[in-house]
């Protein structure tokens, strides 16, 4: 439903507790497609976003794509995506997709978070309700919703900078000789690694 609604005429807002870089990448097309891309994230709560993934992301970790993964993720939020800071935990996720063509606006919310298995891309033991509204009077009551909690958070670059401080460490270059470096200093020091 997600990739059907969206594309370049339409605005995408969304709200999700964690932020997977492996689901970036199966929708990163739908984001970059819309036309204003908003995200609010618990930034300043300190709560993992899971950027790495899941369990079930093991596989794609094995892939070794997260430092590009991380980099593309940093372009986007650079070059195309608002981002402001949830003080509080989100107790769930939303996403908003107004069109032009009402008829092809919705709303997902629920236990649905910017993740592999919040997607439904990964194997997960969730059972939750995930809600799709597609009815104009609906669609705009969430718009109205999201509008009031964009509104009533910080507007600074400060929410990106939080989050490109995230992504940072997984997108440098770490060289290969830092792990045996860490390996030698550690049994050398008898601590375990």
């Amino acid at each position: 439903m997600l990739r059907q609604a969206a594309d370049k005429d339409a605005s995408l807002d969304i709200a999700s507790p964690p932020l997977s870089l492996f689901a970036f990448f199966e929708v990163r097309d739908l984001l970059n497609r819309a036309s204003r891309p908003r995200l609010v994230l618990p930034l300043e709560t300190g709560a993992d976003l899971t950027l790495l993934g899941s369990v079930a992301d093991r596989a794609a970790r094995n892939g070794l794509q997260a430092r590009w993964l991380a980099q593309e993720c940093a372009k986007w939020i650079n070059t195309r995506a608002e981002v402001r800071s949830s003080s509080s935990p989100l107790p769930q996720s939303a996403y908003v997709i107004e069109h032009p063509e009402p008829a092809r606006s919705c709303v997902i919310t629920g236990n649905c978070p910017l993740t592999t298995d919040g997607l439904g891309l990964a194997p997960s033991n969730q059972f939750s309700l995930i809600p799709c509204a597609e009815t104009d009077d609906e669609v705009k009551l969430f718009s109205a919703w999201y509008e009031s909690l964009w509104s009533a958070l910080p507007a600074s670059c400060a929410a990106k900078d939080q989050l490109l401080a995230r992504l940072g460490p997984i997108a440098d270059h770490v060289p290969a000789a830092l792990i045996y470096y860490r390996i030698r200093s550690s049994r050398q020091s008898g601590v375990g690694f």
